[in-house]
């Protein structure tokens, strides 16, 4: 049997130190982030060896380096994985709808977002088109009103802070309600 040379005696037993606690992260990892253990396991080695290899933070120790480098090393592997899936056409085996007679049959094109701002604005009146952008926009008198308020600012606080505000600014309550009812109805899909 070859003996170990002094550095390769002490890489092995620093591997051995370090091997069940880049297990655990490893399993924290999936645990926290979905996937398969074996996927990531294989990392142990290669992140095991270029942390070895360039390891001189004297302010950190060998394990907890090594522990963090995996877990990045993790999350690059399940980064590249999802834009590689985004990249791919997704196909899928279905027989029985398979007009080419290769088997294959591509999946539905992806909806659409369900929401674009832009086209929900375009289709609203003028006065609910002013209501949403003052509520994205927040004028400075409107968050004042909301920072002075006691209780916190949930959305039925902040509705009720708009309706004051837009009620000071000279609207009718009719108009306040005919607006917040017209933009309630459009973000259910309900347009006239």
């Amino acid at each position: 049997m070859a003996r170990l040379s002094l550095r390769d005696e002490a890489l092995t037993t620093t591997f051995h130190d370090v091997h069940a606690l880049l297990q655990k992260t490893v399993h924290r990892f999936v645990a926290t982030h979905g996937g398969q253990v074996s996927d990531y396991q294989e990392l142990i080695g290669l992140c095991f060896m270029k942390c070895y290899a360039n390891h001189e933070r004297p302010l950190a120790r060998f394990s907890t380096w090594v522990a963090y480098a995996l877990w990045h090393e993790c999350l690059e592997l399940q980064r590249a994985s999802a834009r590689r899936a985004e990249r791919l056409p997704t196909v899928f085996l279905q027989p029985a709808d398979d007009q080419d007679g290769n088997g294959l049959a591509e999946l539905p094109a992806r909806p659409a977002p369900p929401f674009r701002l832009m086209e929900f604005v375009r289709g609203l009146s003028a006065d609910a088109q002013d209501v949403v952008l003052m509520a994205l926009t927040m004028p400075a008198d409107l968050t004042e009103q909301l920072r002075t308020q006691e209780d916190a600012p949930t959305p039925i606080n902040i509705r009720a802070a708009v309706q004051r505000f837009l009620r000071n600014l000279g609207w009718g309550a009719a108009r306040v309600r005919r607006t917040f009812d017209e933009i309630a109805d459009a973000l259910r899909g309900e347009r006239p």
